[in-house]
């Protein structure tokens, strides 16, 4: 099978498998926002961010095994990570015991012992997904998250339709993460050894350790974020910024998680082609302009009508934050085109410069809302993310012989195209034309308008670009 053809079957599985997960974790959220207050969210927020925190080097642990082409790497990656994680487990506990009070999570004791079971569990099957990653095998991937989001998000409604609140949503990731363990060893054929030396442990370390440096500094931002929003202006404006971020996983999930989790393998299996590394970049970034420019525009019409739904009526602010901040999904696509980009071709320092850069925006941010008011928190935050993309490409042009100025250019159709699609579907609602009476119809009717018009407006102006488009996705 070609490396297109993988590539692009893999990205169709890996948009089923994120699919399937996205559906399930947000009926969840959802029906654990419906059964507590928004404060009540906001201190569980404060709970798992920290978790995420600490799970982000088993993150960047699995990068390493992706890109990697050898026997060895496997078998550092697996050793590392369980005993990183069974040392964070206890440390985090002993933490919390003494200084729990301290940090707002003394009512939160045993759903934080809870929670820290989550490490040792992702580190047991972290490098068994990888080299299935590795090894394009999404079909594989899919079948284990299908079983994963089943069993735990059955598990966490039965709990949520009894009462249990916050303990159902506990319950249903740790059940997953079983699953998840169980089936990876079972699919993956792979038993870890200790055939290792310190020459490949030392390589392992150098690269892991700038992978997590890279992605970690965007999480702790946000995570910092929400720990300063929460300290200024409250924990339901933890809870806010919460479920508006988490709708734009949403959308990040639909339109670039199935393409970035194929970008790594993909750019690391023609990283010694620069020709073929161009094409490669540009195609994605052209697959996923298509994707997340119209998505983008289309939640800032649809977006607090859509969070009012899904949510209630107390989440309205969540809904205006949304709107905004689904702007962002854009240029979420070409910060992890270049991000991965880098990662290819053998410099994650340059993704831990751009990582540090984003923490500090993150933090400018939080301050600046914190000080002006949760209103002008989206847009700051926008802004944000567009100085850092400028930052990123500055980085480019200078530290490599890449250019993204094809990739940009290419952009451009959809750009229009989604631009005159919001502009029909924010005149049609304000001229009355687009039912309003039910909410659900309302947003139904928008959506499908906004698809039509969007493929419209691409079909009759920009029929070459469609159709060379088209022909990336056939495989040759």
């Amino acid at each position: 099978m070609s490396l297109r053809r993988k590539a692009i079957s893999s990205a169709l599985w890996s948009a089923a498998r994120l699919g399937v997960d996205q559906v399930f974790l947000l009926i969840m959220f959802v029906l654990i926002t419906r059964k507590v207050t928004p404060a009540e969210v906001g201190s569980f927020v404060l709970v798992s961010s920290i978790i995420e925190l600490f799970r982000l080097p088993i993150s960047a642990i699995a990068d390493a095994v992706i890109r990697s082409s050898d026997n060895e790497t496997p078998n550092v990656a697996f050793w590392s990570s369980v005993v990183f994680a069974v040392v964070a487990m206890v440390l985090l506990n002993v933490v919390v015991f003494f200084a729990g009070p301290y940090l707002q999570l003394n009512n939160q004791g045993m759903i934080f012992l809870a929670m820290t079971t989550l490490l040792p569990l992702s580190a047991l099957c972290t490098t068994h997904m990888s080299l299935l990653l590795r090894s394009f095998d999404h079909r594989v991937m899919t079948i284990c998250t299908l079983a994963a989001g089943v069993c735990g998000g059955l598990l966490g409604y039965v709990m949520a339709v009894n009462g249990y609140g916050t303990w159902s949503l506990v319950a249903q990731k740790l059940l997953a993460e079983v699953v998840y363990v169980a089936f990876s060893w079972y699919f993956a054929r792979w038993v870890p050894n200790f055939d290792m030396t310190w020459n490949g442990f030392r390589e392992f370390i150098n690269y892991t350790w700038h992978t997590f440096l890279s992605s970690s500094t965007g999480v702790i931002g946000v995570r910092l974020q929400e720990f300063i929003l929460g300290v200024f202006l409250g924990l339901q404006a933890v809870a806010a910024v919460r479920v508006a971020w988490r709708l734009v996983d949403v959308i990040n999930a639909a339109t670039i998680q199935p393409m970035f989790a194929v970008m790594l393998p993909l750019f690391g299996a023609v990283r010694d082609d620069k020709e073929k590394l161009d094409r490669a970049i540009y195609s994605t970034t052209v697959l996923g302009s298509l994707l997340t420019i119209p998505a983008a525009l289309g939640f800032a019409v649809v977006g607090s009508d859509a969070v009012e739904i899904i949510f209630g009526k107390d989440w309205r602010t969540a809904g205006d934050i949304a709107a905004v901040l689904g702007l962002i999904v854009p240029i979420n696509l070409l910060t992890s085109v270049y991000s991965r980009s880098f990662s290819a071709i053998g410099l994650p320092n340059l993704n831990a410069l751009v990582g540090f850069a984003g923490l500090t925006v993150y933090c400018a941010v939080a301050i600046a809302a914190s000080y002006l008011g949760l209103s002008y928190y989206a847009g700051l935050a926008f802004f944000g993310q567009v100085a850092l993309l400028l930052f990123q490409l500055f980085i480019l042009s200078r530290r490599t012989d890449m250019s993204a100025r094809r990739s940009i250019k290419a952009m451009l159709p959809s750009v229009i195209a989604s631009v005159v699609m919001y502009a029909v579907l924010v005149g049609l609602s304000h001229a009355g034309l687009i039912p309003a009476t039910d909410p659900i119809v309302h947003v139904a009717v928008l959506s499908l308008l906004g698809a039509l018009v969007f493929v419209a407006v691409m079909m009759s102006l920009f029929r070459l670009h469609t159709v060379s488009i088209i022909r990336i996705l056939i495989p040759k």
